[in-house]
């Protein structure tokens, strides 16, 4: 590809890439999944019967297939995040959603993590946010935190941005704040974003 991102490491653990996508790859994703996409009634999202939901794949992903607007997300996320995080190397899946946020709508604090057959805690080696839309919404605000750590000390607010990836070890307590109220209610806007 022609086009490079910039990098920067907002701490050990938290790192920012403008210009992470290619142009012509980002807007065929924020056609994909623009706020009248088919995708968010297709998967009933934003309903409460239908919660939260990801899709997973194994990783590196397999070569036998035509590549796709996805798969060539997740690989140039995957190229970018390397550079700063080698132990995504080790990386065997990868499990990716979308969002469709209004402006005032957060994220609670949370940890992105499963339950082994074991019952055992398992994190994401790396939890990313790419930017699709960033005309509202408020910041993402990532902590020091793990669940094996004592309460956070330090937290890092990465503001939304167009084709801005985050990037940040996936074991952090983390949410994205809600945006400033707006003097105007006639235009509901929304952020869409992309976490592969």
């Amino acid at each position: 590809s022609s086009s490079s991102s910039s990098s920067t490491a907002q701490s050990p653990f938290v790192y920012t890439f403008d210009d992470a996508l290619p142009l012509p790859l980002l807007e065929q994703l924020q056609k994909a999944f623009d706020s009248n996409s088919p995708f968010w009634h297709e998967h009933g999202y934003g309903s409460p019967t239908t919660g939260y939901f990801s899709y997973q794949l194994p990783f590196p992903l397999p070569r036998t297939t035509k590549p796709n607007l996805l798969s060539l997300t997740i690989e140039r996320v995957y190229q970018n995040a390397v550079l700063q995080m080698p132990s995504l190397k080790e990386a065997k899946f990868c499990e990716w959603w979308a969002h469709s946020r209004h402006h005032n709508d957060g994220h609670s604090l949370h940890y992105d993590y499963i339950l082994s057959d074991g019952k055992e805690t398992r994190h994401p080696i790396a939890s990313t946010v790419t930017y699709l839309q960033a005309d509202c919404g408020g910041p993402t605000l990532v902590t020091d935190q793990t669940m094996d750590s004592p309460l956070s000390t330090v937290g890092f607010a990465v503001s939304p941005g167009v084709n801005r990836t985050l990037c940040f070890e996936g074991m952090r307590l983390h949410c994205v704040l809600p945006g400033r109220e707006v003097r105007s209610t006639k235009v509901k806007r929304q952020r869409q974003n992309i976490a592969p």
